[in-house]
């Protein structure tokens, strides 16, 4: 299986910041950009050759990934001129043999790619898309009668959205063929697969973003300030607070003092397994395994740290 992210938008809606470059080429943080932490998910997951298939001022891709990036092969494929994504995955198509991890250059989520693939081989469909549920733009104002009772702030609908990530099967070339009035996927292909029950949803419900407009790209800046991504997972500090995430089946070296306790999931610590609710205290250096995946609480002056590259 090979990778490849959608990178040829203009980004309109983010005048101002990325007006001279592609959106995806936006920092995190300082040193870190968005397609470095799609690429991270990609090698993460396995993944050892991506397909860039990118549009406006692609060349600044290019430049900075070149042909190789952290041990993965990284191929372009680059349209002069604004096509939409069914043209960029139907080229796509002539290019490879292989089933396809298709991802939107501009959606940052902590799924487990391997998880999707693992899901996605157990299925007959041609293809997965990863859903999320939907949060409201706005906050829900509840009623009884005509009183207003309480305020709800941007709550979690009962509605799932697409996350913008998909597992594409050689066998779907058929719907890719047809002829179509639209030139995006979801508009085409999607919908005329979904229709004949050929699409398969892994549903998601952690932390995902898609970085739309301008107060998009500020939030998830915002999150940033505080995180930071590593090959287990990632680390999340705020105040005194300390909370790891781990991939199943990840290691994080823990240095220092202090108590470690598990959020959800299940780890072993030194030998000792610990799950959900359960402490322990540490006072040396030791690795945290992940046994599925999980969340812990850090207290003290203990730090965490990649027990591999990052």
């Amino acid at each position: 299986m090979i990778g490849a992210i959608l990178t040829g938008g203009y980004g309109k809606r983010m005048q101002g910041v990325s007006s001279d470059i592609p959106k995806n080429l936006l920092p995190l943080k300082n040193g870190y950009l968005i397609l470095d932490r799609q690429l991270r998910d990609f090698r993460i997951a396995g993944i050892g050759k991506v397909y860039m298939l990118t549009g406006y001022r692609g060349e600044m891709i290019e430049s900075r990934y070149g042909s190789e990036w952290n041990g993965m092969e990284i191929m372009y494929l680059t349209e002069d001129m604004p096509k939409g994504t069914l043209w960029s995955v139907r080229n796509l198509f002539q290019h490879t043999n292989e089933d396809i991890l298709l991802r939107n250059g501009d959606t940052i989520c902590d799924v487990d790619l391997r998880e999707v693939v693992d899901f996605y081989s157990k299925k007959m469909e041609m293809a997965t898309m990863i859903v999320t549920r939907m949060v409201s733009p706005y906050g829900i104002v509840e009623m009884r009668g005509d009183r207003v009772k309480s305020f709800m702030e941007k709550p979690v609908l009962n509605h799932y959205i697409n996350a913008g990530t998909y597992v594409l099967s050689r066998r779907m070339e058929h719907y890719l063929s047809l002829e179509y009035v639209e030139r995006d996927m979801e508009r085409t292909v999607f919908t005329r697969m979904a229709e004949e029950g050929e699409i398969a949803a892994f549903k998601y419900g952690g932390f995902w973003r898609s970085i739309d407009s301008l107060k998009d790209y500020e939030e998830v800046t915002s999150i940033y300030t505080s995180r930071e991504d590593f090959d287990f997972g990632s680390i999340v500090r705020k105040n005194q607070t300390v909370i790891l995430d781990l991939l199943s089946g990840k290691r994080a070296l823990l240095r220092g003092t202090g108590s470690v306790k598990v959020l959800s999931g299940k780890v072993d610590i030194a030998g000792m397994t610990v799950g959900k609710g359960e402490k322990v205290d540490i006072a040396a250096n030791v690795a945290v395994d992940s046994i599925t995946a999980s969340s812990v609480l850090l207290s003290g002056s203990i730090t965490a740290e990649t027990s591999g590259g990052t």
